[in-house]
């Protein structure tokens, strides 16, 4: 594992949950008569200027979650479980980026898209949470875990595909993705000792 790449990726980890959280803060605020319990994420995208926000929002938390899947890489250090669930992370990533462009009125693109994005989130955390546990980092792995059972759980009670539904089901895999992400930059090069 390179150390100083895992350390310097691991901020967007930490990075990436902010960035979305705010754009979709802004772009809910920018959206008149938009509803977090009747309404999706995906269509605070449709139009106007809350769109626009929202649609930048994707594009860069998604780039920034790819520069996180470089240290989940490094962090792997050649690990077929821990590789698994970095290829799962980097699609993820992928994909929020790729929402950015095929919008709600891109069908059936889009709903494809999103829930290939709700199975492969909590799934990378589940998958990478198994490499951390044979790690030694079992607190990191139990959040990860739990992450993945909260997120999948959200969608086993839903009626129905709300904004509210949707943050429950990320909410979980932001706070795994942060936790890591702190444990990434507080390590130090062996050289550095």
């Amino acid at each position: 594992m390179n150390v100083r790449i895992v350390r310097l990726m691991g901020w967007f980890g930490i990075v990436a949950p902010f960035i979305a959280a705010l754009m979709i803060y802004v772009s809910a605020g920018s959206t008149p008569g938009w509803s977090l319990t009747e309404q999706s994420l995906s269509q605070l995208g449709s139009g106007g200027f809350g769109a626009v926000l929202f649609n930048s929002g994707l594009a860069m938390a998604g780039s920034v979650m790819l520069l996180f899947g470089a240290a989940l890489y490094e962090f792997s250090d050649g690990d077929t479980m821990g590789r698994i669930g970095t290829a799962l992370y980097i699609l993820s990533s992928g994909i929020v980026t790729g929402l950015s462009l095929a919008t709600i009125e891109v069908q059936p693109i889009h709903d494809q898209a999103a829930t290939a994005l709700f199975v492969a989130l909590p799934l990378s955390a589940a998958v990478s949470s198994v490499y951390a546990w044979r790690k030694g980092l079992k607190p990191y792995a139990a959040i990860g875990f739990a992450a993945a059972v909260v997120s999948f759980g959200v969608w086993v009670v839903a009626g129905s595909v709300t904004a509210l539904y949707e943050l429950m089901a990320l909410a979980p895999i932001g706070l795994w993705q942060m936790a890591l992400g702190y444990w990434m930059c507080k390590q130090v090069p062996d050289d550095d000792l």
